[in-house]
Protein backbone atom coordinates (compact mmCIF):
# COMPACT_ATOMS: atom_id res chain seq x y z
CA UNK A 1 0.00 0.00 0.00
CA UNK A 2 1.39 3.06 -1.08
CA UNK A 3 0.66 6.90 0.34
CA UNK A 4 -0.08 9.24 -2.49
CA UNK A 5 -0.95 12.67 -0.13
CA UNK A 6 -1.39 14.17 3.14
CA UNK A 7 -4.09 15.59 4.28
CA UNK A 8 -4.27 18.13 6.52
CA UNK A 9 -7.42 18.24 9.35
CA UNK A 10 -9.13 19.92 12.29
CA UNK A 11 -11.98 19.22 14.11
CA UNK A 12 -13.90 20.48 17.15
CA UNK A 13 -15.41 19.18 20.13
CA UNK A 14 -18.33 17.30 20.02
CA UNK A 15 -19.89 19.61 23.30
CA UNK A 16 -19.06 23.06 23.00
CA UNK A 17 -20.52 25.37 25.62
CA UNK A 18 -22.37 28.28 25.12
CA UNK A 19 -19.68 30.90 25.41
CA UNK A 20 -16.66 28.37 23.86
CA UNK A 21 -15.35 28.03 26.92
CA UNK A 22 -14.40 24.52 28.92
CA UNK A 23 -13.95 25.22 32.82
CA UNK A 24 -14.60 23.07 35.90
CA UNK A 25 -15.52 25.67 37.76
CA UNK A 26 -18.04 26.56 35.59
CA UNK A 27 -19.41 23.04 35.14
CA UNK A 28 -17.81 22.08 31.96
CA UNK A 29 -14.89 19.93 32.39
CA UNK A 30 -15.10 17.45 29.63
CA UNK A 31 -14.47 17.76 25.87
CA UNK A 32 -15.09 15.13 23.23
CA UNK A 33 -13.65 14.70 19.67
CA UNK A 34 -14.44 12.14 17.13
CA UNK A 35 -12.26 11.36 14.43
CA UNK A 36 -14.23 9.83 11.71
CA UNK A 37 -14.37 6.48 9.87
CA UNK A 38 -12.66 6.85 6.80
CA UNK A 39 -10.42 5.56 3.87
CA UNK A 40 -7.13 7.08 5.64
CA UNK A 41 -4.27 6.76 8.13
CA UNK A 42 -3.78 8.89 11.14
CA UNK A 43 -0.22 10.37 11.50
CA UNK A 44 -0.93 10.23 14.98
CA UNK A 45 2.13 12.04 15.83
CA UNK A 46 1.00 15.10 14.50
CA UNK A 47 -2.34 15.04 16.63
CA UNK A 48 -2.56 18.69 18.42
CA UNK A 49 -5.23 20.03 21.15
CA UNK A 50 -5.56 23.64 20.52
CA UNK A 51 -6.81 26.53 22.07
CA UNK A 52 -6.47 29.66 24.11
CA UNK A 53 -5.97 29.42 28.16
CA UNK A 54 -7.22 32.01 30.71
CA UNK A 55 -6.36 32.36 33.91
CA UNK A 56 -8.81 34.34 35.81
CA UNK A 57 -8.25 35.97 39.79
CA UNK A 58 -11.23 34.93 41.86
CA UNK A 59 -13.19 37.89 41.06
CA UNK A 60 -12.38 37.78 37.73
CA UNK A 61 -9.33 39.57 35.89
CA UNK A 62 -6.06 38.26 34.79
CA UNK A 63 -3.02 37.29 37.00
CA UNK A 64 -0.75 40.13 38.00
CA UNK A 65 2.72 37.83 38.66
CA UNK A 66 5.27 40.15 39.37
CA UNK A 67 7.36 41.67 42.09
CA UNK A 68 5.19 43.75 43.80
CA UNK A 69 1.94 42.74 42.43
CA UNK A 70 -1.57 43.02 43.59
CA UNK A 71 -1.64 40.29 46.52
CA UNK A 72 -5.36 39.23 44.99
CA UNK A 73 -3.53 38.69 41.85
CA UNK A 74 0.32 37.71 42.02
CA UNK A 75 0.85 34.71 42.61
CA UNK A 76 -1.51 32.82 40.07
CA UNK A 77 0.56 30.32 37.78
CA UNK A 78 0.78 27.19 36.17
CA UNK A 79 3.74 24.27 37.08
CA UNK A 80 6.15 25.32 34.55
CA UNK A 81 7.64 22.14 33.76
CA UNK A 82 4.07 20.74 32.42
CA UNK A 83 2.63 23.97 31.88
CA UNK A 84 -0.10 24.19 29.54
CA UNK A 85 -0.91 20.16 29.67
CA UNK A 86 -1.43 20.55 33.62
CA UNK A 87 -5.33 21.29 33.16
CA UNK A 88 -5.91 17.68 31.77
CA UNK A 89 -6.54 15.27 34.25
CA UNK A 90 -7.44 12.21 32.27
CA UNK A 91 -7.12 10.95 28.82
CA UNK A 92 -9.53 8.42 27.00
CA UNK A 93 -9.16 6.95 23.55
CA UNK A 94 -11.84 4.65 22.17
CA UNK A 95 -13.41 3.35 19.19
CA UNK A 96 -16.95 4.97 18.30
CA UNK A 97 -18.28 1.79 18.93
CA UNK A 98 -16.87 2.32 22.78
CA UNK A 99 -14.01 0.17 22.94
CA UNK A 100 -11.58 1.52 24.85
CA UNK A 101 -8.10 1.71 23.52
CA UNK A 102 -6.27 3.72 26.56
CA UNK A 103 -6.84 5.80 29.54
CA UNK A 104 -4.04 7.81 31.21
CA UNK A 105 -5.21 9.31 34.43
CA UNK A 106 -3.12 11.35 36.49
CA UNK A 107 -1.98 12.68 32.72
CA UNK A 108 -0.27 16.39 34.35
CA UNK A 109 2.19 14.37 37.19
CA UNK A 110 2.86 11.66 34.27
CA UNK A 111 4.18 14.74 32.42
CA UNK A 112 5.82 16.40 35.57
CA UNK A 113 7.92 13.47 35.21
CA UNK A 114 8.45 12.59 31.87
CA UNK A 115 8.80 16.00 30.61
CA UNK A 116 11.93 17.26 32.68
CA UNK A 117 13.26 14.23 32.13
CA UNK A 118 13.67 14.14 28.78
CA UNK A 119 14.01 17.60 27.59
CA UNK A 120 16.96 19.79 28.84
CA UNK A 121 16.40 23.85 30.26
CA UNK A 122 17.01 25.05 26.32
CA UNK A 123 14.44 22.63 25.26
CA UNK A 124 11.71 24.20 28.15
CA UNK A 125 13.09 27.85 27.43
CA UNK A 126 12.50 27.78 23.78
CA UNK A 127 11.22 24.80 21.75
CA UNK A 128 8.73 23.85 24.18
CA UNK A 129 7.49 27.25 24.67
CA UNK A 130 6.51 27.53 20.79
CA UNK A 131 3.41 24.95 21.42
CA UNK A 132 3.12 25.32 25.05
CA UNK A 133 3.75 29.16 26.30
CA UNK A 134 3.61 28.21 30.21
CA UNK A 135 6.57 26.15 29.45
CA UNK A 136 9.74 27.48 31.36
CA UNK A 137 12.57 26.04 33.77
CA UNK A 138 11.95 28.78 36.32
CA UNK A 139 8.41 28.62 38.06
CA UNK A 140 8.65 32.42 37.97
CA UNK A 141 9.34 32.78 34.08
CA UNK A 142 5.81 31.12 33.75
CA UNK A 143 4.00 32.66 35.85
CA UNK A 144 4.40 35.69 33.76
CA UNK A 145 3.41 34.28 30.55
CA UNK A 146 -0.07 33.86 32.37
CA UNK A 147 -0.26 37.35 32.73
CA UNK A 148 -2.30 37.26 29.57
CA UNK A 149 -4.48 35.01 27.30
CA UNK A 150 -2.10 32.61 25.81
CA UNK A 151 -2.90 30.48 22.50
CA UNK A 152 -1.23 27.01 22.47
CA UNK A 153 -0.85 23.89 20.37
CA UNK A 154 0.03 20.92 22.18
CA UNK A 155 0.60 17.19 21.68
CA UNK A 156 -1.18 14.46 23.61
CA UNK A 157 1.48 11.99 24.73
CA UNK A 158 -0.15 9.05 25.27
CA UNK A 159 0.99 5.90 24.43
CA UNK A 160 -1.02 4.88 21.42
CA UNK A 161 -0.42 8.21 19.96
CA UNK A 162 3.24 8.33 20.30
CA UNK A 163 3.29 4.62 19.22
CA UNK A 164 5.48 5.66 15.60
CA UNK A 165 3.22 3.98 12.98
CA UNK A 166 0.12 5.07 11.41
CA UNK A 167 -3.17 3.92 12.56
CA UNK A 168 -6.37 3.15 9.95
CA UNK A 169 -9.69 4.45 10.35
CA UNK A 170 -11.19 2.85 7.91
CA UNK A 171 -13.75 -0.29 8.38
CA UNK A 172 -10.07 -2.06 8.10
CA UNK A 173 -8.99 -0.65 11.37
CA UNK A 174 -10.14 1.31 14.45
CA UNK A 175 -13.43 2.83 12.13
CA UNK A 176 -13.01 5.96 13.86
CA UNK A 177 -11.94 7.05 17.31
CA UNK A 178 -13.16 9.21 20.37
CA UNK A 179 -10.81 11.29 22.35
CA UNK A 180 -12.47 12.39 25.51
CA UNK A 181 -10.56 14.99 27.86
CA UNK A 182 -10.93 15.43 31.63
CA UNK A 183 -10.16 18.77 32.78
CA UNK A 184 -8.68 19.18 36.25
CA UNK A 185 -9.50 20.80 39.36
CA UNK A 186 -9.08 24.86 39.47
CA UNK A 187 -7.42 23.75 42.87
CA UNK A 188 -4.86 21.14 41.42
CA UNK A 189 -4.12 23.09 38.61
CA UNK A 190 -3.29 26.26 39.98
CA UNK A 191 -0.83 27.36 42.33
CA UNK A 192 1.88 30.07 43.06
CA UNK A 193 5.21 30.34 41.88
CA UNK A 194 8.51 30.19 43.51
CA UNK A 195 11.98 32.38 43.13
CA UNK A 196 15.63 31.56 44.84
CA UNK A 197 18.26 33.52 46.11
CA UNK A 198 21.81 32.72 45.28
CA UNK A 199 21.90 30.41 48.13
CA UNK A 200 19.15 28.61 47.10
CA UNK A 201 16.32 29.27 49.64
CA UNK A 202 12.95 29.41 48.42
CA UNK A 203 10.54 32.14 48.39
CA UNK A 204 6.62 31.55 47.72
CA UNK A 205 4.21 33.86 46.16
CA UNK A 206 0.71 32.97 46.31
CA UNK A 207 -2.27 35.13 46.18
CA UNK A 208 -4.22 36.03 48.82
CA UNK A 209 -6.48 35.25 50.37
CA UNK A 210 -6.08 31.87 48.62
CA UNK A 211 -9.56 30.85 50.15
CA UNK A 212 -11.47 32.55 47.34
CA UNK A 213 -10.23 30.65 44.38
CA UNK A 214 -9.10 31.38 41.32
CA UNK A 215 -9.69 29.65 38.20
CA UNK A 216 -8.91 28.69 34.66
CA UNK A 217 -10.54 28.39 31.31
CA UNK A 218 -9.65 27.11 27.62
CA UNK A 219 -11.18 28.59 24.89
CA UNK A 220 -11.65 27.67 21.15
CA UNK A 221 -10.40 24.21 21.24
CA UNK A 222 -10.14 22.38 18.09
CA UNK A 223 -7.68 19.56 17.22
CA UNK A 224 -5.61 18.92 14.16
CA UNK A 225 -3.91 16.34 12.76
CA UNK A 226 -2.42 14.85 9.54
CA UNK A 227 -4.05 12.19 7.32
CA UNK A 228 -2.02 10.03 5.11
CA UNK A 229 -4.00 9.14 1.94
CA UNK A 230 -3.32 5.48 0.02
CA UNK A 231 -3.39 4.89 -3.31
CA UNK A 232 -6.94 3.96 -4.63
CA UNK A 233 -6.24 -0.33 -4.49
CA UNK A 234 -5.57 0.91 -0.47
CA UNK A 235 -8.58 2.87 0.29
CA UNK A 236 -10.43 -0.16 -1.63
CA UNK A 237 -8.30 -2.48 1.28
CA UNK A 238 -9.72 0.52 3.90
CA UNK A 239 -13.37 0.21 3.03
CA UNK A 240 -13.64 -3.22 3.52
CA UNK A 241 -14.11 -5.28 7.03
CA UNK A 242 -10.89 -7.38 7.41
CA UNK A 243 -8.84 -8.70 10.03
CA UNK A 244 -5.79 -7.50 11.27
CA UNK A 245 -4.19 -6.54 14.25
CA UNK A 246 -0.82 -3.94 15.52
CA UNK A 247 1.23 -3.25 18.88
CA UNK A 248 1.46 -0.71 20.46
CA UNK A 249 2.26 1.15 23.93
CA UNK A 250 0.05 2.05 26.83
CA UNK A 251 -0.13 3.94 29.93
CA UNK A 252 -2.13 3.29 32.99
CA UNK A 253 -1.66 4.68 36.28
CA UNK A 254 -2.03 3.46 39.99
CA UNK A 255 -2.02 5.12 43.51
CA UNK A 256 -0.71 4.68 46.85
CA UNK A 257 0.30 5.45 50.01
CA UNK A 258 3.41 5.62 51.74
CA UNK A 259 3.44 6.19 55.59
CA UNK A 260 6.01 4.07 57.59
CA UNK A 261 9.88 4.18 57.02
CA UNK A 262 9.78 0.69 55.55
CA UNK A 263 6.77 -0.07 53.47
CA UNK A 264 6.09 -1.92 50.90
CA UNK A 265 3.98 -1.37 47.70
CA UNK A 266 2.13 -3.98 46.10
CA UNK A 267 -0.14 -3.89 42.57
CA UNK A 268 -1.79 -6.45 40.45
CA UNK A 269 -1.20 -4.63 36.99
CA UNK A 270 -3.04 -7.23 34.80
CA UNK A 271 -0.44 -6.65 31.61
CA UNK A 272 1.34 -9.70 30.04
CA UNK A 273 3.96 -7.53 28.26
CA UNK A 274 5.31 -4.35 31.22
CA UNK A 275 7.78 -2.79 29.15
CA UNK A 276 8.89 -0.27 32.63
CA UNK A 277 7.00 1.58 35.15
CA UNK A 278 8.23 4.63 37.88
CA UNK A 279 6.92 5.92 40.54
CA UNK A 280 6.78 9.93 41.84
CA UNK A 281 5.86 10.88 45.49
CA UNK A 282 4.24 13.93 46.69
CA UNK A 283 2.65 15.28 50.47
CA UNK A 284 -0.55 13.64 49.96
CA UNK A 285 -1.80 17.10 51.90
CA UNK A 286 -0.62 19.05 48.41
CA UNK A 287 -3.03 17.08 45.95
CA UNK A 288 -5.78 19.14 45.23
CA UNK A 289 -4.22 22.07 47.57
CA UNK A 290 -4.23 26.16 46.00
CA UNK A 291 -1.31 26.90 48.57
CA UNK A 292 0.89 23.92 47.10
CA UNK A 293 2.01 22.55 43.84
CA UNK A 294 0.27 19.33 42.70
CA UNK A 295 2.46 18.47 40.32
CA UNK A 296 5.90 18.77 42.47
CA UNK A 297 7.92 16.07 41.65
CA UNK A 298 10.43 16.15 45.45
CA UNK A 299 11.73 13.66 47.94
CA UNK A 300 9.52 12.04 50.64
CA UNK A 301 9.04 14.60 53.37
CA UNK A 302 7.86 14.34 56.95
CA UNK A 303 4.94 16.90 58.53
CA UNK A 304 6.39 19.66 60.91
CA UNK A 305 3.53 21.13 62.49
CA UNK A 306 1.29 20.18 59.57
CA UNK A 307 4.46 21.56 56.97
CA UNK A 308 6.19 18.91 54.96
CA UNK A 309 9.32 20.77 55.60
CA UNK A 310 11.41 18.18 56.77
CA UNK A 311 12.75 15.78 54.02
CA UNK A 312 12.60 11.73 54.61
CA UNK A 313 15.46 10.33 52.45
CA UNK A 314 15.28 6.87 51.00
CA UNK A 315 17.63 4.35 52.29
CA UNK A 316 16.86 1.35 50.33
CA UNK A 317 14.70 0.06 47.43
CA UNK A 318 13.86 -3.10 46.38
CA UNK A 319 12.04 -4.49 43.25
CA UNK A 320 9.84 -7.49 43.51
CA UNK A 321 7.83 -9.72 41.02
CA UNK A 322 6.23 -12.47 43.01
CA UNK A 323 7.92 -11.92 46.05
CA UNK A 324 11.37 -12.28 44.48
CA UNK A 325 13.96 -9.42 43.82
CA UNK A 326 13.41 -8.71 40.38
CA UNK A 327 14.34 -7.40 37.61
CA UNK A 328 18.05 -6.65 39.93
CA UNK A 329 18.93 -9.43 42.34
CA UNK A 330 20.16 -6.59 44.42
CA UNK A 331 18.61 -4.00 46.77
CA UNK A 332 19.16 0.04 45.59
CA UNK A 333 21.26 1.26 49.07
CA UNK A 334 21.31 4.70 48.26
CA UNK A 335 21.20 6.13 52.11
CA UNK A 336 25.30 7.44 52.45
CA UNK A 337 24.15 9.87 49.47
CA UNK A 338 20.84 10.93 50.88
CA UNK A 339 22.72 11.95 53.88
CA UNK A 340 25.58 13.85 52.30
CA UNK A 341 23.80 15.58 50.22
CA UNK A 342 24.89 13.43 46.62
CA UNK A 343 22.81 12.51 43.92
CA UNK A 344 21.40 8.77 44.44
CA UNK A 345 22.55 7.42 41.29
CA UNK A 346 21.52 3.77 41.78
CA UNK A 347 17.52 5.38 41.87
CA UNK A 348 17.73 8.23 40.00
CA UNK A 349 19.37 6.78 36.62
CA UNK A 350 16.98 3.65 37.02
CA UNK A 351 14.30 5.96 36.80
CA UNK A 352 14.85 7.68 34.18
CA UNK A 353 15.79 4.46 32.07
CA UNK A 354 12.37 3.63 32.55
CA UNK A 355 11.18 6.67 31.35
CA UNK A 356 13.34 6.70 28.42
CA UNK A 357 16.59 4.28 27.91
CA UNK A 358 19.54 5.58 29.13
CA UNK A 359 21.45 4.37 26.42
CA UNK A 360 19.40 7.20 24.27
CA UNK A 361 19.04 9.98 26.59
CA UNK A 362 20.59 13.03 25.17
CA UNK A 363 18.22 16.18 26.52
CA UNK A 364 17.46 16.13 30.30
CA UNK A 365 16.37 18.91 33.02
CA UNK A 366 18.23 16.53 35.61
CA UNK A 367 21.48 17.89 36.91
CA UNK A 368 23.17 18.90 40.22
CA UNK A 369 21.09 21.86 40.20
CA UNK A 370 17.72 20.48 40.42
CA UNK A 371 18.23 17.78 42.47
CA UNK A 372 21.17 18.65 45.19
CA UNK A 373 20.83 22.76 44.52
CA UNK A 374 24.20 22.59 43.77
CA UNK A 375 25.38 25.24 41.22
CA UNK A 376 29.07 24.84 40.59
CA UNK A 377 30.67 23.40 37.57
CA UNK A 378 34.40 22.05 37.72
CA UNK A 379 36.48 24.35 35.36
CA UNK A 380 40.14 23.54 34.10
CA UNK A 381 41.83 23.79 37.33
CA UNK A 382 39.96 21.53 38.72
CA UNK A 383 37.98 23.94 41.35
CA UNK A 384 34.54 24.58 41.62
CA UNK A 385 33.64 27.97 39.70
CA UNK A 386 29.49 29.44 40.94
CA UNK A 387 27.78 30.12 38.17
CA UNK A 388 24.73 32.46 38.54
CA UNK A 389 22.00 30.89 39.95
CA UNK A 390 19.56 33.07 38.05
CA UNK A 391 20.59 31.68 34.99
CA UNK A 392 19.71 27.92 35.99
CA UNK A 393 16.75 26.23 36.38
CA UNK A 394 14.73 25.82 39.86
CA UNK A 395 16.35 24.12 42.16
CA UNK A 396 13.54 21.46 42.27
CA UNK A 397 14.21 17.76 42.15
CA UNK A 398 12.87 15.71 39.67
CA UNK A 399 12.75 12.55 41.85
CA UNK A 400 10.84 8.91 41.55
CA UNK A 401 11.71 5.89 41.43
CA UNK A 402 11.54 3.23 38.32
CA UNK A 403 12.85 0.55 36.40
CA UNK A 404 13.06 -0.65 33.16
CA UNK A 405 11.70 -4.57 32.97
CA UNK A 406 13.54 -5.70 29.67
CA UNK A 407 16.30 -3.18 28.11
CA UNK A 408 17.45 -5.32 25.83
CA UNK A 409 14.49 -6.96 23.48
CA UNK A 410 11.38 -4.62 24.74
CA UNK A 411 9.09 -7.78 24.72
CA UNK A 412 7.73 -6.83 28.33
CA UNK A 413 7.75 -8.85 31.15
CA UNK A 414 4.05 -10.60 32.19
CA UNK A 415 2.52 -9.28 35.23
CA UNK A 416 -0.45 -10.81 34.33
CA UNK A 417 -1.08 -13.01 37.46
CA UNK A 418 1.99 -11.82 39.48
CA UNK A 419 2.23 -8.69 41.51
CA UNK A 420 4.32 -5.94 41.74
CA UNK A 421 6.15 -4.77 44.72
CA UNK A 422 8.38 -2.41 45.58
CA UNK A 423 9.35 -1.87 48.87
CA UNK A 424 10.25 1.50 50.11
CA UNK A 425 12.84 2.23 53.29
CA UNK A 426 12.80 5.97 54.29
CA UNK A 427 13.31 8.09 57.36
CA UNK A 428 8.96 8.80 57.30
CA UNK A 429 8.09 8.88 61.12
CA UNK A 430 4.54 7.47 60.11
CA UNK A 431 2.57 10.40 60.85
CA UNK A 432 3.16 11.74 57.43
CA UNK A 433 1.14 10.26 54.65
CA UNK A 434 3.13 10.83 51.02
CA UNK A 435 1.36 10.09 47.74
CA UNK A 436 2.87 7.27 45.47
CA UNK A 437 1.88 7.66 41.60
CA UNK A 438 2.79 4.64 39.39
CA UNK A 439 2.75 4.89 35.95
CA UNK A 440 3.00 1.55 33.77
CA UNK A 441 3.73 1.38 30.33
CA UNK A 442 2.89 -1.98 28.25
CA UNK A 443 2.54 -3.21 24.97
CA UNK A 444 -1.11 -3.80 23.79
CA UNK A 445 -2.25 -5.97 20.84
CA UNK A 446 -5.25 -4.36 19.08
CA UNK A 447 -6.95 -7.28 16.71
CA UNK A 448 -9.98 -6.36 14.56
CA UNK A 449 -12.21 -8.08 12.45
CA UNK A 450 -15.32 -7.77 11.05
CA UNK A 451 -16.91 -8.95 14.18
CA UNK A 452 -15.48 -6.11 15.76
CA UNK A 453 -12.19 -4.78 17.56
CA UNK A 454 -10.42 -6.15 20.89
CA UNK A 455 -7.64 -5.29 22.94
CA UNK A 456 -5.13 -7.61 24.75
CA UNK A 457 -3.38 -6.39 27.25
Amino acid sequence: MNIVSVEKAEIFPLNPPSDGAYSFKKGFPIVQFQIANQDKFLNASTVRLNGRLRLQKPGGGSPTNSVGGTAAGNGIALNSRVGVPSVIQQITLATQSNQTLEVVRSYGRYLASVVPTTHSQSDMDSVLTQGNPCSASRSFVGAHSVNNEVSFSIPLRTGLLNSGRPLPLGNNGLRGMLVNLELAPDSHVISGYSTFDDTGVETKQLFNPISTGAFYEILDLSMTYDLLIPDEKGRQQMTTPATGQFVYNSISQLYGVLNSSDQTQNYNLGTTNTISLFHSFIPTTFINNYAEDGFSTGRLSNSNGGAYNAEAPIKRVTYIRGGSKFPLDYSLDVEEEALENRPQTQLETKFMDAIKPMASANHSLVSLQTQNAIPDKIGFSQEAEPERSATLADPKPVFGAGINFDPLTRTGVDFKRTNYGIRVESDLDGASPNSIYTYVVAKNTLTYSPNGIMVQT
